[in-house]
């Protein structure tokens, strides 16, 4: 549990100084999320009545599902084709988001951080997304993204606000924080700690060993082949795998796909097609070459060093 001084106990220009750092990152991520599309009902899912509340304090549909939309964009970017709500459990994500950032709020408002109004209108006249084409901003363009986004300009006010004095809070706790004695020397231990090792490495491919089949004979008849059994016995792991195969390929690749590169990001759909028949037909005309030839129109880059060598792997492991 935090402690905290009354807000009149801190000194006034180390507090003035979070803060103000706070009202910037505020603004900057007000930028951003002004990107937000159309919450508007989509045919996705939405909670009926209110998501969550927080000491009385309700978390709104409409709000959730600003949130909801924000996080999806993001996370589409990050991971792509990767990308699976479901999975990622990503409703889940939005609302504890949500929640915690009602939590710091109250906190804060509890020890008399609070965000003026001169704060919050400067915040939004900065907004470029708001000003018209002089550079001034502009009621019509404002009004506008309220709509577009089932906002009044008093949601937008109070939600600024929380982000505003939220951030406040946070800006608070890490600038006065501070490590123990005791942590900073353990830091300082650890990082003046030196060690010397020696070591020397051996390639086992470098040293070939052979065994002669008549050694592997006698080491069988000399009671050898009890021991082989016992070690497959209680190692049976080792040896029991799935059937797998070995396999080059050829990747042709074309605009938009996921591994276009070079000549290949601005290669049509057709030309590649045209260009994997070309491929085949010199494939098929003489299969020892496949490696020569994947050297040469392989779009994969370790491809091109490897002869398209996939190395071994399952059946499953591979798209059809």
């Amino acid at each position: 549990m935090w402690k905290w001084k009354k807000t009149a106990d801190l000194d006034s220009k180390s507090v003035f100084k979070s803060w103000h750092y706070a009202v910037l990152v505020v603004a900057m991520g007000s930028m951003m999320f002004f990107g937000v599309c159309n919450p508007g009902n989509q045919g996705g899912w939405m909670p009926s009545g209110a998501p969550a509340s927080v000491d009385g304090v309700d978390i709104t549909t409409i709000e959730f599902r600003r949130a909801h939309i924000a996080m999806s964009n993001q996370m589409q970017q990050q991971y792509k084709d990767q990308f699976d709500p479901v999975a990622m459990r990503l409703s889940d994500q939005v609302l504890d988001s949500l929640i915690e950032r009602l939590l710091v709020y109250l906190e804060a408002s509890k020890n008399g951080l609070h965000a003026s109004e001169a704060e919050i209108e400067k915040i939004i006249v900065d907004v470029d997304y708001f000003k018209g084409p002089n550079g001034a901003f502009d009621p019509e363009l404002f009004n506008r993204y309220l709509r577009s986004q089932g906002h009044t300009e008093k949601s937008l006010t109070e939600e600024l606000r929380r982000n505003v004095v939220a951030n406040k809070f946070r800006s608070l706790v890490t600038s006065s924080f501070r490590s123990s004695k005791k942590a900073a020397a353990l830091d300082y231990q650890l990082d003046q700690t030196k060690l010397n090792v020696e070591f020397l490495r051996l390639d086992p491919n470098a040293i070939p060993v052979k065994i002669a089949a008549a050694d592997i004979d006698a080491f069988l008849k000399d009671g050898g082949e009890a021991k082989v059994k016992d070690y497959y016995e209680k190692n049976k792991s080792e040896f029991q795998q799935d059937s797998k195969v070995k396999a080059r390929h050829i990747l042709i690749a074309f605009k938009d796909a996921r591994a276009a590169s070079g000549e290949a990001a601005s290669r049509s759909k057709d030309d590649a097609k045209t260009l994997a028949e070309k491929v085949l037909k010199e494939v098929q005309g003489n299969t020892a070459a496949f490696p020569k030839l994947a050297e040469k129109y392989t779009d994969e880059p370790s491809g091109k060093t490897k002869g398209g060598d996939l190395g071994y792997f399952r059946k499953d492991q591979m798209v059809k």
